[in-house]
C-alpha cells in the first residue's frame, strides 16, 4: 500500500526528513501495522456476525428440543388427569352404590 500523504508531510515538514527517507519510514510503519493484525471495526463486525449466527442456530436447536419436551409433558399430564378423573369417578360410583345399599 502507498504511504499516506499526511504521514509523508509530517515526516518531511515537521521532522525534516528527506522525502526518500520519509517514504521508507512511512512504508516501514505501515508494514508493522499490517503485520500486527490490528482488530478493526469491520473485523469485529464480521466476528460478531459469525458469533450471532452460531448463537441463533443453537437457540433454534434448543427451542425445538424444548417444544418436543413440552409436548411430551403435556401429553403425560393429560393422561394423568384422565386417570385421576376416572379414579375419582370410580370412587364416587362405589360410594353411591355403598350408600344406596345401606339406605
Amino acid at each position: 500500500m502507498a504511504v499516506q500523504l499526511a504521514t509523508l508531510d509530517i515526516l518531511v515538514k515537521e521532522a525534516h526528513f528527506d522525502p526518500p527517507v520519509a517514504r521508507a519510514i512511512g512504508a516501514a510503519i505501515e508494514n508493522e501495522i499490517q503485520a500486527s493484525q490490528l482488530v478493526t471495526v469491520p473485523v469485529l463486525d464480521a466476528r460478531f456476525t459469525q458469533f450471532e449466527a452460531k448463537i441463533d442456530a443453537r437457540f433454534v436447536q434448543f427451542e425445538s428440543k424444548f417444544d418436543v419436551r413440552l409436548a411430551q409433558l403435556e401429553s403425560r399430564l393429560f393422561w394423568k388427569l384422565v386417570g385421576f378423573g376416572l379414579t375419582a369417578l370410580t370412587v364416587t360410583i362405589a360410594a353411591l352404590q355403598l350408600f344406596k345399599s345401606t339406605a
